[in-house]
């Protein structure tokens, strides 16, 4: 099955090729720019709606965010954009968060599908865990190397994808979405 992703992220772009598997082929088109907000389903929906008006496919659009519990939810929906940069965004996290125990977080992934330029359906995926206070490991992207997923001793970027496409809030999404488009009738596009 075809699929168009409205992202311009390539750590996004593989990590999600990897969790759908080999039985869906992510179009290869430049997606739209969207101008985010604060509001992470309305981000998921637009992108999928624009990513369908440029393809033509059934797309998805993605918005995820870390929450962090004694930074009142930031960065949250602005994930993102919290720095320029992987290591700039994590510096400045790491720098809020120093004066406070409480280092319990989560993240949040939410995916909108467009099967068309109307009829969008969402799935969720959500994943607990608490912040280390220094980066740990090169696997991932963006705040792998910070984020511990509860149950576990070691970050996202420790972990490695094996476990992060078991457990992760996008994994989660993912899965969700899977189960939806396999019991969905007529949505495979011509390949």
């Amino acid at each position: 099955m075809r699929i168009f992703l409205a992202t311009k992220n390539p750590g996004k772009r593989e990590e999600l090729q990897r969790l759908l598997g080999p039985g869906f082929e992510l179009v290869k088109i430049d997606p739209p720019h969207v101008d985010e907000g604060l509001e992470m389903e309305a981000n998921a929906r637009k992108k999928a709606i624009d990513g369908y008006k440029t393809s033509k496919v059934v797309s998805i659009g993605e918005d995820s965010g870390l929450f962090i519990r004694s930074l009142d939810g930031r960065p949250g929906p602005l994930s993102s954009r919290y720095g320029s940069s992987d290591s700039e965004r994590i510096a400045r996290v790491l720098a809020e968060l120093k004066p406070f125990k409480d280092r319990s977080a989560y993240f949040l992934s939410i995916i909108a599908l467009a099967l068309n330029e109307k009829t969008i359906k969402i799935f969720k995926g959500r994943v607990d865990g608490r912040i280390s206070t220094t980066p740990l490991g090169n696997s991932g992207f963006g705040y792998d190397p910070i984020f511990i997923p509860d149950g576990y001793d070691q970050t996202f970027g420790l972990l490695g994808p094996e476990v992060k496409d078991r457990i992760s809030h996008r994994a989660m999404a993912v899965r969700n979405l899977k189960d939806f488009l396999q019991d969905y009738r007529g949505v495979a596009q011509p390949g």
